[in-house]
This record gives structure tokens, sequence and C-alpha cells, in this order.
């Protein structure tokens, strides 16, 4: 009916489709929603444009021990350790080095590994054996591609097999260790032990990093492309694993 009684008034308004979807605000709410979830991607990629282009500029001394075609800041952060070396610093670094050694990480990740599968936590099983040893593949890989020479500017402080410079093992595989460590602690304890453990993970890679430079084994030019490869390849394996199984990061 469209009249009304004495007592009752009856009131028509339009009714029109609602597009709120569609407006300014909302696509601006979905995009910021679509930033956070992913932002750990977004660093990671923001990342790459700065790191690559400082470890490619490194690629003219790859394969010659000149030393008129080894980048400059690997000159000058080596010279630098060199003239700082005293006896303390030696014993520390010798130690600190030992953190991103298989003899420690591959023992250490296997019983990990195990307790994880033995806790029903299959994600981060994987993630941790598949990140460690993907991460030897890798490395190994590279230093056959690219087989740069160790540093020979400075006498090392500890005596190195003839393997390839390029990029840092040690630092590679402490960085994944750290950062698959970090990951599990988020997903399967609190975010408060996820800052923790991803605080202890830099300081562990930073010391093991600069250990390398300072024991004269590594340019830093290394060190920094093993972080980049590190931080690219978990990133890249968790969200694979994220894909096939789909649970809560």
């Amino acid at each position: 009916r469209l009249f009304a009684s004495k007592d009752r008034k009856i009131c028509l308004k339009p009714s029109f489709p609602r597009y709120d979807h569609l407006s300014p605000t909302g696509s601006q709410s979905s995009m910021q929603s679509s930033i956070k979830s992913n932002k750990g991607y977004i660093l990671s990629a923001s990342l790459c444009w700065i790191a690559i282009p400082l470890s490619l500029g490194a690629l003219d001394g790859l394969s010659t021990p000149s030393q008129s075609m080894i980048w400059w800041p690997d000159m000058a952060a080596l010279d630098w350790m060199d003239s700082h070396r005293n006896a303390l610093l030696d014993r520390f670094f010798l130690a600190a080095t030992w953190a991103g050694s298989l003899i420690v990480l591959l023992p250490l990740s296997m019983v990990l590994t195990a307790v994880l599968l033995l806790k029903g936590e299959t994600f981060d099983a994987w993630l941790l054996a598949l990140g460690l040893g993907g991460a030897i593949f890798l490395i190994q890989s590279a230093k056959q591609i690219f087989s740069r020479p160790r540093p020979a500017l400075f006498e090392p402080v500890v005596t190195m097999s003839e393997s390839s410079s390029f990029p840092s093992g040690h630092t590679a595989q402490i960085a994944v260790f750290s950062l698959c460590l970090a990951f599990i602690a988020y997903r399967s304890f609190s975010p408060r032990l996820f800052r923790w453990s991803m605080g202890m993970g830099i300081l562990l890679t930073s010391n093991v990093g600069i250990s390398r430079i300072y024991l004269q084994v590594h340019y830093p030019s290394d060190v920094l492309a093993a972080c980049l490869l590190s931080m690219l390849w978990v990133m890249g394996l968790r969200f694979f694993l994220k894909g096939l199984t789909g649970p809560r990061l």
C-alpha cells in the first residue's frame, strides 16, 4: 500500500545496490592488508635491489686473484681488519666462526628435525631439513660456477683448503639455520619468541660473517652474497611449502 492512515506514516526510501567494495576507501584498505600480509616478501625484494648491485660490483675480481681486479670495498675492509688484528680478537673470531660450520650445524639440524617430526610438526621439519640441505647445494654450486680465489692480500689467521671463496659457506649456513628457527618459533610458539630468535640469529650471522673477513678467508662481497642468497632461499622455500600444505604462518 502506498497510502498511510492518520495514525501511521509510511516513509518509502529508494533502495540502491551497495558498491562499498568498489569505493576508493575499500580498495585502499584491501591494498594495505595485502601489503601487510606480504611485507616479508616485499622487504626481501627491496633488499635484492640494494644488495645485488653491491655483490655484482665484485664480479670483476671473481676469477682472478689480481689486486687490480679486486673490488675496492673488499680491499678496504680486508686492510682495515688486518690493521686491527690482535691476539684477543684472533681467539674470539676463531671460536665465533665455528657457529657456521657444518660440523656444528648438521648434527644439530638432524636432532631438531627428528624432534619436530616426533611432535607432528611436519612443515617445520621440512623447512629446517630442506632449508639447510638446499643451502649447502646452492652454495657449493655457486662456488663451482664462480671459482673465485680466496683473499691473498694479507696473511690469513687460519689456513683454509683450496676451495672457492664466493660465496661464504659458513655465513650462508648459519643464516639459513637461524632464519628457519625464527620462522619455526613464530609458528609454533609466539611472536615474542620469534623476535628473540631473530635477534639472536642476526647476532650469530653477523659474528660469523665478520669472522670470515677478519680471518682473511673471505671477501666482504662473499659474505654479502651469502646473506642475500640465504634470505631468498628460505623465503622462497617457505612460500613453496606454504603453497603445498597451506599451514598457518
